[in-house]
């Protein structure tokens, strides 16, 4: 074998016999993680419709049994729940302000379906803050809830110049809205 012809088997096709190899070692073992992935999803997804159906069958059965009101006081109890935990911790927070830099004018639930969460089938619970004060102290405070309750999530927020009588206020009025989801099975 001449010189040339084994520089070029050597560099030529030994680099792409290995290159092929390695594709076809690559792509076996990329597809058959993909099928232990896919069958993986696939129990997941049989176990999320079983206990579908089954919560389907239980309220069936406390509709049929009269206990949907014991299901909606529970329901209403978490909703408190969340909404004394919320003035508990805006509390403690609005305690580092004075009564002119910020006020909590409510706290309530909010009435209807909610626009983020209204279209999935996991359950949340909604609240209502209001307040009025300086743009600093509100930020501040809004920021100290959301780190004190992490399970909150920031479903609207709007902001509007305070007016004392026909004049403008420095102050701002703001409502801000939260979503708190149930755990799966809480309820």
């Amino acid at each position: 074998m001449s010189k040339y012809l084994k520089s070029v088997v050597v560099f030529g096709y030994l680099p792409s016999v290995l290159v092929l190899i390695l594709a076809i070692v690559g792509s076996y073992l990329f597809l058959t993680g993909q099928d232990k992935l896919s069958r993986s999803k696939m129990k997941s997804f049989e176990s999320v419709s079983q206990s579908r159906s089954d919560i389907a069958l239980l309220k069936e059965f406390i509709a049929k049994e009269g206990g949907s009101e014991g299901y909606l006081h529970l329901d209403e109890q978490i909703d408190e729940d969340l909404i004394q935990s919320l003035s508990e911790n805006l509390s403690l927070v609005l305690k580092k302000y004075d009564s002119d830099s910020i006020q909590n004018t409510s706290i309530r639930r909010p009435s209807g379906v909610s626009p983020v969460a209204g279209a999935s089938e996991g359950q949340y619970s909604r609240v209502s803050m209001s307040f009025e004060g300086y743009y600093s102290a509100i930020v501040e405070t809004i920021a100290e809830i959301e780190l004190r309750m992490p399970q909150l999530c920031l479903e609207s927020l709007s902001l509007k110049q305070a007016s004392v009588g026909r004049r403008e206020s420095p102050k701002l009025e703001v409502e801000v809205n939260y979503l708190s989801w149930r755990r799966p099975g809480a309820s």
